[in-house]
């Protein structure tokens, strides 16, 4: 009876041992677990993102633009196989769900320049068109020509990639979404400075002060947009490449009128 009751007394030491080391390490650092890497997206949320894959590896995002149009980066599909690209839509997982579409042509902005990353977006002509009636996709709102605008202070950025500076780049399996602080014209100068990636004066510089998140090569393309979900900016490139890592996004205000051309030609 007495080894019975030093036996459980002991598995109890060890249990609660087990217990309070278990509390302890969760209690490190509580914010960790809601802040990293932001959010999942919610059910109606980021219905515009689109997944872009080559020989089934997520390789970019984009915007759905129309139907069977999407927005991503130049540098995304530049030199991409069209037999091998397929974009997905109306899944918040990246590999399933969602419908899919082969892409018959790719349409890089005419004053792209590659080793520079100026004017750094494309369109993606699908084979087949969206089905746009389906709840789960939607098409991303532009900015309106012609008319002044405030310049949002902040940006939200849509992605599979989007990780945490604390693990080691995992690409999240659900769509996610993080906040980003947009930096004056001449504070993006100065990171874009002496960097020979990209000198352009239609750049967007944008960043997580807290350093909690990073963008990932994964999420090139992608869309960022205001609190409106209006589209401002595409993922052109970032994160660990550039200090305190700041993302650079191109920003299609400049070029809306060739978007817009593209879409309609001749009107």
């Amino acid at each position: 009876m007495k080894r019975l009751a030093c036996y459980t007394e002991l598995l109890c030491l060890v249990a609660l041992s087990a217990l309070t080391t278990e509390t302890k390490v969760n209690a490190v650092n509580p914010s960790v677990e809601r802040s990293v890497g932001g959010r999942n997206v919610l059910q109606n949320e980021g219905n515009f993102q689109a997944a872009i894959t080559y020989k089934r590896r997520l390789t970019c995002s984009g915007s759905i633009l129309s139907s069977d149009m999407v927005l991503t980066s130049a540098s995304c599909v530049q030199d991409l196989d069209l037999s091998h690209i397929k974009v997905r839509c109306g899944s918040k997982i990246f590999k399933t769900g969602g419908q899919v579409r082969s892409v018959i042509e790719i349409l890089l902005h005419p004053l792209y320049q590659k080793d520079e990353h100026m004017n750094n977006i494309a369109l993606l002509k699908l084979k087949r068109a969206f089905n746009l009636t389906s709840t789960s996709i939607n098409g991303i709102k532009l900015p309106k020509e012609n008319q002044k605008y405030e310049f949002p202070s902040f940006l939200f950025i849509y992605g599979w990639g989007i990780s945490s500076l604390n693990v080691n780049g995992t690409l999240s399996k659900h769509l996610r979404v993080s906040k980003y602080k947009v930096y004056s014209h001449s504070k993006c100068l100065r990171y874009l400075s002496g960097n020979d990636k990209q000198n352009d004066s239609t750049a967007i510089c944008v960043g997580d002060r807290s350093k909690h998140f990073d963008i990932c090569n994964d999420d090139s393309g992608g869309p960022a947009v205001n609190q409106n979900q209006v589209q401002y900016g595409v993922i052109s490139h970032g994160g660990k490449c550039f200090p305190e890592n700041v993302v650079i996004l191109t920003n299609i205000v400049p070029h809306l009128s060739w978007i817009r051309n593209v879409l309609r030609p001749g009107k």
